[in-house]
């Protein structure tokens, strides 16, 4: 194993003559064989332990045994403390999530202040068969199938190569202590749970397994270099950025074989998830106007391009307008709606929730149009001849400023058909004459 070490470590090009490498090492048998593996080979590192405190005594235990070993081979020790549970609940995160993060934050500040080069983590063969099957199983593009790569920017994987049943068998051979986490026997994580139960019956159908995942990981990094390249250069042929948005023109696309598969590599770095994109390919041949959400961005499909900006420029801005189509059937932002057409057979099935709405469908000129309240703004309240201002109507009706400022209108053209949560239109109310109906419902929270 010791020569397959060397000959991995040079073929991956994992660290140049010189260079420093820090040790991230938890106390287990990965982390430890890896250590022994550079020990043996001369080459100059430190070695790093995270104290997570989720484990109580055994976790003090396992910095003083790692702590001790770096000591007895002369290695410098860097230790740190994490109140991992603290910072989960600070963040909204999962414990796992939260200690990653605060790992890798603090090996890349050990790398900037100690003189390392690289940092070395002990994954290894079975845990990159693991990781590509959770990927699988929860959902993923390309790169969530390459697996785990040997290098990604200053971290370095110097065991891919080896499998843990090698790891282990090395362990012993070499009389190498390590320290057990009695965690990785529970079932708890999703991973173990693989580990446990599926990689075993897996295994049964392809006893080189982890080998075979390996070489296809290799080969599926080698085509994601290639297709990133293709999308860099589509990119710069088919997006255009004008100021703080992005123009993706819809022609090219259509174009496409797969319009889908592009928009998904163009637009994941904008935070849309895969359903959201593909709502996106489908409106590509729809009515300009239809907008769509991430976290942090906004989307609206215009007549001959995807328009993409930061949302926290445009969301709930004043002058906003966001389209509601005749197909539409809910709209998540910027407020939740439902929308339901449907035969009209009378009057007293009309709800009478004022969080739901029935019009005249007859009546209603599509896209309707939502938007915020204007100053000027006016209708003809239910039940009333003439219009009145909005204005107004809050004061009769001693609507709250707060909600004042967050009222919004349905418009049918230039008329408010609905002061949504409020009063329709008496102009569009269901009549005798009516023969379909649109229900529209709000689903109010208190962000709506």
């Amino acid at each position: 194993m010791y020569a397959h070490f060397l000959k991995y470590t040079q073929e991956k090009k994992l660290f140049s003559p010189g260079e420093k490498v820090l040790l991230a090492v938890s106390g287990g048998v990965d982390s430890m064989v890896m250590s022994h593996l550079f020990f043996r080979s001369g080459i100059q590192t430190g070695m790093a332990h995270c104290n997570f405190h989720l484990r109580g005594k055994e976790s003090d235990d396992d910095e003083k045994f790692v702590k001790q070993w770096a000591t007895a081979k002369g290695l410098p020790f860097f230790g740190v403390d994490f109140d991992t549970k603290q910072y989960a609940a600070a963040q909204g995160v999962s414990t796992q999530m939260a200690a990653r993060t605060l790992r890798y934050a603090w090996f890349n500040e050990l790398l900037d202040t100690q003189g390392y080069d690289k940092v070395a983590v002990a994954h290894h063969a079975d845990d990159n068969v693991e990781t590509v099957l959770l990927n699988l199983v929860r959902g993923t593009g390309l790169k969530g199938v390459c697996g785990i790569a040997p290098v990604n920017g200053r971290l370095i994987r110097p065991l891919l190569f080896a499998t843990r049943e090698q790891i282990s068998r090395y362990a012993a051979d070499n009389d190498i202590a390590y320290r057990e986490d009695r965690s990785n026997a529970s079932d708890d994580y999703a991973r173990n749970y693989i580990r446990h139960h599926v990689t075993p019956e897996l295994k049964t159908l392809n006893p080189s397994l982890a080998g075979t995942f390996r070489h296809n990981s290799e080969y599926l990094q080698q085509a994601c270099c290639l297709l990133e390249e293709t999308v860099k250069n589509n990119k710069a042929a088919w997006c255009v950025r004008r100021g703080d948005e992005w123009h993706i023109d819809i022609n090219a696309l259509r174009q496409t074989a797969a319009p889908g598969f592009w928009l998904f590599e163009l637009l994941q770095d904008f935070g849309f998830n895969s359903t959201q994109i593909a709502d996106v390919a489908r409106a590509l041949n729809e009515q300009s106007g239809k907008r769509f959400f991430s976290a942090t961005h906004e989307l609206v499909k215009d007549r001959d391009s995807l328009i993409i900006c930061p949302k926290s420029e445009t969301e709930n801005a004043p002058n906003s307008h966001f389209y509601i189509q005749q197909t539409d059937t809910h709209l998540t932002e910027p407020i939740a709606l439902t929308l339901e057409q449907q035969p009209c057979c009378h009057a007293s099935g009309i709800p009478k929730d004022k969080h739901t709405v029935c019009l005249d469908a007859g009546k209603l000129r599509f896209p309707l149009t939502l938007r915020l309240w204007q100053k000027g703004d006016a209708f003809v309240p239910f039940g009333m001849k003439g219009k009145q201002k909005l204005s107004d109507f809050f004061i009769d009706h001693k609507i709250p400023l707060p909600h004042k400022r967050q009222q919004w209108v349905i418009l049918s053209d230039k008329d408010i058909v609905w002061l949504v949560g409020q009063r329709p239109d008496d102009r569009y109310k269901v009549t005798p004459h009516t023969k379909n109906i649109l229900q529209i419902t709000w689903n109010a929270n208190p962000a709506g």
